[in-house]
């Protein structure tokens, strides 16, 4: 595979063109990549691509996917010329700018030459012009970008390559042709650009020209992606454009192309030049980013200098007088800004050069020109000639204003270059003389109080003439001071996310900026702006964590660590074990909390004396803590059916143990529930058979009886049980719901019962302590629902294990319940007898 070398070759057209055009008829159309702003890209790369065109001597290798050659002849040998002339070509739309790119190996004695012409429609071309490399932007790499190309009213565009050999042995190889179109010319005029320009500067020294910005001449900065860099410029290097000095053509478009050229055709990501100045005398804001920014106008030779370049070619052409006018006034405000000895030299990047340079004395160019190059020691005198006419100027290079210092602080102080002498006043007293255009001095900040102090520089001309520049400082070497909490101060947390209090002081300059860590070295996490509250997640695991923070002054102070623990336990205590009597008579259980330990002062009981029913208030309990472990303690009334306990840990947790159930002589009976019966085991079914209400249409106010059968219709007997009668309750019964608490009701304990029998139950006789039936209903509509197997204090499906148990709820049954008004029976006892006769 041939290795080639990568030349681009550039043209760059501005046209007055505001329509698209279609392709030429005819002409090439493959390969064509429209892109953004009428910009495209046409490629010639392949044997399809190359037979568009006209070969003259030459041969069309298929190597990859094709190459340009010299033919052979029929010795054998290359011919010695050829041509390859491309089809005309159209992109599609106005373009001010044609770039041109080829892959090609051009061995020794071979030579690869390219001419250009357009046309405006297509059938009348103007005559064939060589572009030859532009020495002026060379790079380190093998990119040879050609001189910047104009033509009037062009829309379509013809190239031709030119190869040679000198001796046939050898030929010029191209792989592919590449043309890269954008159209740059629309955008401000220079009239309009005139009107955004920066005002000319005010104070003492050389004032700053009046400068065009980069709005003012349209530069889109979607284009700008290089990340502007600073160094103090101590060179000035001058260039030239090297387009042509066409009065017709707009500056402000110019720099528009060369801005693209720069930034998009060479990649380098922005314009090049730090300034630019037109033949009016205009001068451009260049390379974004201000002063004292790093331009890409002179490859190894950008830092460190200013690269100002002139608009034209002045190789044979002199500069106007209103360009070099401003030139100079341009040079003077950059020398007097930064300290330049407009006629002094130096030695930079080891080459001894003068302070005002062209850009051929760093590069083997033609650069600026002969007719700019020749003037420039004319320009130096005329540079300093400027200078020395202005009063003296001094200003601080460092520290910047308002800012606060400590420790050892660098006192920059830089004067114009017609300064003779510096002198630094620190509160009003000289502490340092300098003779020259420029002061250093080191201040132990530590010497001097904390607070406010002024910083005065007083400059003097050779004339005895005098500028100064004072600034305020603040001195602050005392460091802040900072206590984290952790949840106001909390040792536990029970929840994943923390608040973390960092309490700042500091006296001086005031606090700027914090770092907070898990663990206890802060220093190794990021800075970030300081504030108060920090909110955190704890990491998964329970245990105990630390975190500490330190706070930053605006000085520069960083306080001492502070460091804060909390224990994570999002668990409650666990492990209650079964209640045992004591030898104290005591009800005794065991808890557990595996985290932060149990809380003693936390731990309670409380009993019930109806089943679990009701349960009265919280009572302390005695405590026998043993490590994470405890022995809970209490003596309960021999009334007492069941109890409860509940502790909390130290991170405060709450648990609640089982109810545990207690023997007393005047409980309901608790019958041991069966266990679930196997499939071949038989086994009770309860279901409510009935439910009768008397009388069957009673009136508010009257007595109203309910009889309900419970029957057996299981295979297997049935312990004995509970039911409920519920008189409108707020939610739909379910086992353990108390009918009375819930609304109306009453309660029977059932006693066993045999597969297939069935027991009447009347509402005059309820199990008395848990009913709230007042004998009778108001008026309205009433909803009465039945649920047998209704309770069982330790489980969720009753006390017995029956086949289904999903039958047990009967109902509801809607009784409407006339107004209020008198007895359908003349006397008491005729409703008695009825009742007698009703009841079973």
């Amino acid at each position: 595979m041939r290795r080639y070398a990568r030349i681009v070759v550039c043209a760059l057209s501005l046209l007055a063109l505001a329509l698209s055009v279609a392709g030429c008829a005819g002409g090439a159309q493959q390969n064509v990549q429209p892109q953004a702003q009428g910009v495209a890209t046409w490629t010639q790369s392949t044997v399809s691509d190359f037979k568009q065109g006209v070969l003259q001597r030459l041969q069309i290798e298929r190597q990859a996917d094709g190459e340009l050659t010299l033919a052979r002849n029929a010795q054998g040998q290359y011919e010695t010329a050829g041509v390859y002339t491309s089809p005309p070509f159209a992109p599609g739309a106005p373009f001010s700018m044609a770039v041109w790119r080829w892959e090609a190996d051009i061995p020794a004695g071979t030579s690869l030459t390219l001419t250009v012409r357009t046309s405006a429609d297509g059938k009348a071309w103007t005559d064939w012009q060589e572009l030859p490399p532009d020495e002026d932007v060379q790079s380190a790499t093998s990119d040879w970008p050609g001189h910047m190309w104009f033509a009037q009213g062009a829309r379509y565009i013809q190239y031709r390559l030119q190869f040679a050999s000198s001796d046939g042995r050898a030929t010029p190889v191209v792989a592919s042709v590449t043309w890269h179109f954008a159209n740059t010319a629309p955008g401000p005029t220079v009239q309009e650009a005139m009107q955004m320009v920066i005002p000319q500067g005010e104070g003492p020294g050389v004032q700053r020209p009046a400068i065009i910005p980069r709005r003012g001449w349209g530069a889109d900065e979607s284009l700008m992606t290089w990340e502007p860099k600073y160094e103090k410029p101590v060179k000035i290097i001058i260039h030239h454009t090297a387009t042509p000095n066409d009065p017709k053509q707009d500056p402000a478009a110019t720099v528009r192309a060369v801005y693209y050229y720069h930034a998009v055709t060479r990649g380098w990501g922005d314009i090049g030049y730090n300034y630019l100045i037109d033949r009016l005398g205009n001068i451009y804001e260049g390379r974004k980013g201000g002063e004292g920014v790093v331009g890409g106008h002179d490859y190894g030779f950008n830092e460190g200098s200013v690269g100002i370049s002139l608009i034209g070619d002045f190789q044979s052409e002199p500069p106007t007088e209103a360009m070099m006018n401003a030139l100079a006034r341009l040079v003077a405000w950059v020398c007097d800004r930064y300290g330049i000895d407009p006629t002094g030299r130096s030695i930079f990047r080891d080459l001894d050069l003068p302070n005002i340079a062209g850009h051929r004395e760093t590069k083997s160019t033609t650069c600026p020109g002969d007719q700019v190059q020749n003037r420039l020691p004319a320009l130096r005198e005329r540079v300093a000639e400027i200078i020395h006419q202005q009063a003296p100027s001094v200003r601080f290079v460092s520290p910047e204003a308002d800012r606060a210092l400590s420790g050892m602080q660098t006192v920059a102080v830089q004067g114009g270059v017609a300064t003779s002498d510096i002198t630094l006043y620190l509160d009003g007293k000289p502490v340092q003389r300098k003779i020259g255009t420029a002061l250093e001095y080191k201040w132990d900040t530590t010497a001097t109080a904390d607070g406010d102090h002024l910083l005065k520089a007083v400059a003097h001309n050779a004339r005895g003439e005098e500028a100064s520049q004072s600034m305020m400082v603040l001195v602050d070497n005392t460091p802040p001071q900072v206590t984290l909490l952790i949840n106001n101060g909390a040792s536990y947390a029970t929840q994943q996310t923390i608040t973390l209090t960092l309490e700042a002081l500091d006296v001086g300059s005031g606090v700027a900026a914090m770092r907070v860590a898990l663990g206890d070295n802060p220093a190794a996490a990021p800075a970030e702006p300081y504030r108060r509250e920090v909110v955190l997640t704890l990491p998964d695991e329970p245990g105990l964590r630390a975190y500490s923070a330190v706070v930053t002054d605006k000085a520069g102070l960083t306080s001492k660590p502070s460091v804060a623990q909390i224990f994570y336990d999002p668990n409650p205590p666990g492990g209650w074990t079964e209640a045992a009597l004591s030898t104290t008579g005591e009800i005794a259980v065991r808890v557990r909390d595996a985290e932060s330990g149990l809380e003693p002062a936390s731990a309670f009981a409380a009993w019930s004396t109806d089943g679990g029913v009701t349960w009265g208030v919280w009572q302390d309990v005695s405590v026998t803590p043993e490590g994470h472990e405890a022995t809970l303690y209490a003596r309960v009334p021999e009334a007492a059916t069941s109890v409860r306990f509940r502790i909390a840990d130290m991170a405060g947790n709450l648990a609640e143990s089982p109810v545990y159930l207690l023997p007393c002589g005047e409980c309901p009976p608790k019958p041991t529930p069966e266990p679930a019966p196997t499939p071949d085991i038989a086994a009770p079914d309860l279901v409510v058979s009935a439910l009768e209400i008397f009388p069957p249409q009673p009136e508010a106010g009257e007595p109203t009886l309910f009889r309900v059968r419970v029957r057996n219709q299981g295979d297997g007997p049935a312990p004995g049980c509970w039911v409920q009668l519920y008189i409108d309750p707020s939610v739909k019964p379910y086992v353990n719901s108390v009918a009375s608490t819930l609304g109306v009701g009453l309660l029977w304990y059932v006693p066993d019962l045999a597969p297939g029998e069935e027991i009447t139950l009347l509402s005059s006789e309820p199990y008395p302590q848990f009913g709230n039936y007042a004998g009778s209903l108001a008026s309205g509509m009433h909803s009465i629902y039945v649920l047998a197997d209704a309770y069982h204090t330790e489980g969720d499906t009753g006390l017995v294990a029956e086949s289904d148990e999903q039958n047990n709820l009967f109902g509801p049954v809607q009784v409407q319940v006339q107004g209020s008004g008198p007895f359908r029976w003349s006397t008491l006892e005729e409703w008695l007898s009825r009742w007698l006769h009703w009841k079973p």
